[in-house]
């Protein structure tokens, strides 16, 4: 990523040209305006159009305002938007590298997810699947956890049958193992699908119980054991990097590594506030026993290991990947 960036050093620009050429961004977010996914994006917008002396000016279009969240990566290839926060468990195929983030009880909490996707970057593990994008900021959210409506689930016995919304394919395999029923529902529909009995419970970060407002019509969290993370990145078209001066993408990497830092300082608030806030709220945030998260722990094995052969056999370094979260984990993590 950095490479491409060496002809900035080797061209220069007259000042004139530079200044007379303005540019409008769109960036379309899936989340509202004050979600944690949206906080360091927020600040890069305002600070790029700072830095640039108003040369460029990002319009933001929150809540799905712009178009379906289904379909961001189509509309920045064909420029309906500059940039856009997109959800990688909903693009998994798009992404298979960064879906390592999803494997069972991998990823233990968001700055863990953040640094294994940055880790894979510098590596250039992510190279083939940021083909025809420019990465902004990485965003690994709080983890997935599975939460449930009416009955508290302890066991696997408790858990079988259940209709539960998963974030990725790799969770939907994961679900099965346990006896699970998965449940396909995009996240702006759950909160009805909750509501109106379609499921038993959801696999949910707590930041996004809050922000959703599922706390109100959930009971029970299991805590101690994250099914899964995941992240929302900020991309922007290769297309629209392409036509920006050396100067201002400089700016941009700048602020790039800024916005890194920024995210993972509110998102570590937010996580406090949150499990705060769901405990206030009358949750019932349990753990399983041991014994009872060594049978889930063993059930997961066979699904990460068919991940690996997946992203082997569909040409990606999935097995090195892997390793590298590993290595992440052990890192940040004691």
């Amino acid at each position: 990523m950095v490479v491409g960036l060496l002809g900035c050093f080797l061209v220069t620009i007259p000042a004139v040209t530079q200044a007379a050429e303005t540019f409008k961004l769109k960036y379309s977010s899936w989340v509202p305006e004050q979600d944690a996914m949206n906080y360091s994006p927020n600040l890069w917008m305002k600070e790029v159009e700072k830095r640039t002396g108003g040369r460029v000016k990002v319009t933001p279009y929150y809540a799905q305002t712009l178009g379906k969240v289904a379909n961001f990566l189509d509309m920045l290839k064909t420029g309906i938007c500059d940039l856009a926060l997109i959800p990688t468990g909903m693009f998994s195929k798009d992404f298979p590298i960064l879906d390592v983030l999803s494997l069972p009880g991998l990823i233990p909490n968001r700055t863990v997810g953040t640094e294994t996707m940055y880790a894979l970057m510098y590596r250039g593990l992510l190279d083939k699947e940021f083909s025809g994008y420019r990465p902004i900021v990485l965003q690994a959210h709080d983890p997935f956890y599975i939460v449930f409506t009416k009955k508290k689930v302890t066991s696997l016995e408790d858990l079988k049958g259940m209709k539960i919304r998963f974030p990725s394919v790799t969770i939907k395999s994961y679900f099965e193992a346990l006896g699970a029923t998965p449940v396909s529902i995009p996240p702006p529909e759950l909160f009805n699908a909750v509501n109106t009995g379609i499921l038993d419970g959801t696999s949910a970060s707590p930041g996004y119980l809050v922000l959703s407002k599922l706390y109100e019509i959930m009971k029970y969290i299991s805590i101690a054991n994250p099914i899964s993370d995941g992240a929302n990145i900020v991309l922007m078209s290769q297309k629209t990097w392409n036509s920006l001066p050396c100067d201002i993408q400089l700016i941009m990497e700048e602020l790039n590594t800024r916005a890194k830092y920024q995210y993972l300082d509110r998102g570590h608030q937010q996580d406090i506030d949150s499990i705060k806030q769901l405990k206030e709220a009358g949750m019932d945030l349990y753990n399983l026993s041991p014994s009872e998260l060594e049978r889930w722990d063993k059930l997961a094995l066979p699904v990460i290991d068919q991940w690996v052969s997946n992203t082997q056999a569909a040409g990606y370094p999935g097995k090195e990947a892997l390793e590298i979260a590993r290595q992440v984990v052990e890192r940040f993590t004691w």
